[in-house]
């Protein structure tokens, strides 16, 4: 058997039963529950060791990552304030940049 022919009779099988089985649940007259399907969409990232232009949220950079479909970006504080903590106005300023693209 060639690899074509074993392609087309596997998917012709695999119709077969499928259609096999909605014509076995065609004399029921309540539909079975459906339970949801699981999120299969990948979510890609990119971090601050890959930056394209001269910041995380230049232009330049979100253009490139929305390019090639990153709509996450792990970002990393260069001046931090006293305590170590979060600047407020920094990451309001790159939550407006990124929401501009």
């Amino acid at each position: 058997m060639k690899r074509r022919e074993f392609g087309e009779k596997l998917v012709s099988a695999a119709i077969g039963v499928s259609m096999a089985g909605e014509s076995a649940n065609a004399g029921t007259s309540a539909p079975s529950p459906r339970t949801p399907r699981k999120n299969a969409l990948m979510h890609v990232g990119g971090d601050y060791h890959s930056v394209a232009g001269p910041g995380i949220t230049s232009r330049e950079n979100l253009e490139y990552n929305l390019r090639y479909g990153v709509k996450h970006l792990t970002v990393q504080l260069k001046n931090r304030p006293e305590g170590g903590g979060w600047d407020l106005d920094a990451l309001k300023r790159m939550k407006d940049a990124c929401d501009q693209y």
